[in-house]
């Protein structure tokens, strides 16, 4: 199963974000892509992601069955756009991480199939696991249902979400 991990990033230390993600899921048999979306000079918060970059990146996640999306919120509409794109030529499950979704997951499940909060490396090896096996991850001790999305709980604690009114 291949995996893609995007950061959409304003520098070299956002990359590192889903660097240690990668290693993981590489040490556990999994062929792992890391793509970055740099703004300079072709990304700039807020505004259109140009189509050339949109076509490069279709290219590089084409045979992906996840793809995980970690962003700061600065960068939450280029994410939502990618997303948006992504929907439009492939069934990959979309996984949203990093800032923008730990702070603001409900928004973020509007887009993507599953939120990541916090630190995610064993529970997206979890999901990758059941997804290769064609598993429902639903009912992992790592996902919480919400609505046809889920959200990753942060790491291995257990019940630390409380849902009101069907949001956490």
């Amino acid at each position: 199963m291949e995996i893609s991990l995007v950061s959409i990033c304003t520098e070299e230390g956002e990359l590192l974000s889903i660097k240690p993600l990668a290693s993981y899921l590489v040490n556990s048999g999994f062929k792992t892509n890391t793509i970055s979306l740099d703004e300079r000079p072709y990304i700039t918060p807020g505004q259109a992601i140009p189509s050339q970059i949109l076509e490069q990146f279709k290219d590089l996640v084409k045979e992906s069955e996840l793809i995980g999306i970690s962003c700061m919120s600065i960068f939450a509409k280029n994410a939502i756009e990618l997303i948006t794109y992504i929907r439009s030529y492939t069934k990959a499950k979309i996984i949203w991480g990093g800032i923008e979704a730990t702070i603001n997951p409900n928004k973020c499940l509007e887009y993507a199939d599953i939120v990541c909060i916090g630190e995610g490396e064993e529970a997206l090896c979890e999901l990758a696991q059941a997804i290769e096996k064609k598993q429902n991850y639903l009912d992992r001790h790592s996902v919480i249902p919400n609505a046809k999305n889920v959200r990753i709980r942060y790491g291995k604690k257990k019940n630390e979400f409380i849902r009101e009114n069907g949001n956490f």
